[in-house]
């Protein structure tokens, strides 16, 4: 015959602290293919993430202006 008891509260009492620090075993280089200033960071230090999440987005001001300069000169090529 198995007996049965119910968890009281006061029964439960008993804590145990304990001191320590917790670190990575792995980690991970993140560098931009372009320079430019973060418009908006996405997440924190110390979070997980995982493969394709996007970090960070970037201020484009720049590539745009070279993205426009350049079509304005195709445009001239094609016209000559």
């Amino acid at each position: 015959m198995v007996k049965s008891c119910a968890l009281m509260p006061e029964k439960a009492r008993d804590k145990t602290q304990l001191l320590g620090q917790v670190e990575a075993t792995e980690g991970a280089a993140v560098c931009a293919q372009t320079s430019s200033v973060i418009q908006k960071l996405l997440v924190r230090l110390g979070d997980l993430v995982a493969p394709g999440t996007t970090i960070a987005v970037l201020d484009d001001a720049d590539q745009q202006l070279e993205s426009s300069a350049d079509t304005v000169s195709q445009e001239r090529s094609n016209l000559a």
